[in-house]
């Protein structure tokens, strides 16, 4: 097993009544894929002995030799943060991705197909209007300026969200925002931005 320049581990915990897909003890990761010019999030179980401490035999690489689980892109140049990203195991089995470089969020399922995703429209000087280009970073070739170092959902009964008002406010005006919250169907149907969800995602 080979890492790319990883960052954003995460360990697995399962937790009563969520979904089974979940591998308990499991690790995921975001390799940015320096060298390669393409990222995946991979998950991997390392191996602990009967007491459940990370086992190691001296003289011998520490394993796993191979991933449980990876998400790539189709094609796979078309998915590449070489600098700040994320990963994030959902509860329903879904990972949540993080572009950073792109200002891109990705939700996949376990099947690698994406059912959820958001360009984020805010740079330096503020959001963007509708019709407006991304700008390109000037200093860091590839990059964009919605970069976003990281994302995170927190369900609606998160603790930090306790007596605010989460009801939708309704859609935003389109002439100042780009682009819109989309949830992607399996027919590629879009659902407006002002739909019901339970919590949020997070940039940062």
């Amino acid at each position: 097993m080979i890492l790319h320049g990883e960052g954003s581990a995460q360990l697995r915990r399962r937790r009563r009544g969520q979904d089974r897909r979940i591998r308990a003890g499991n690790i995921i990761v975001f390799k940015n894929g320096l060298g390669r010019n393409y990222s995946t999030a991979d998950e991997f179980a390392p191996p602990v002995d009967t007491g459940g401490n990370y086992a190691l035999t001296a003289g011998e690489a520490y394993g796993p030799s191979d991933f449980t689980w990876t998400y790539k892109d189709n094609p796979p140049s078309a998915l590449y943060a070489e600098a700040i990203l994320s990963a994030q195991r959902l509860p329903n089995g879904n990972t949540l991705i993080c572009d950073g470089t792109h200002g891109t969020f990705l939700e996949v399922t376990s099947d690698g197909e994406t059912v959820w995703k958001y360009v984020s429209p805010v740079v330096k000087t503020g959001p963007l209007a509708q019709s407006a280009a991304i700008p390109e970073d000037p200093a860091r070739e590839g990059e964009y300026m919605n970069g976003v170092f990281r994302v995170r959902r927190y369900p609606a009964d998160y603790a930090g969200l306790a007596g605010r008002d989460l009801t939708p406010q309704g859609t935003k005006d389109s002439s100042l925002l780009f682009p819109a919250w989309s949830r992607i169907a399996s027919s590629g149907a879009e659902v407006p931005r002002n739909s019901s969800t339970s919590g949020g995602a997070v940039g940062v």
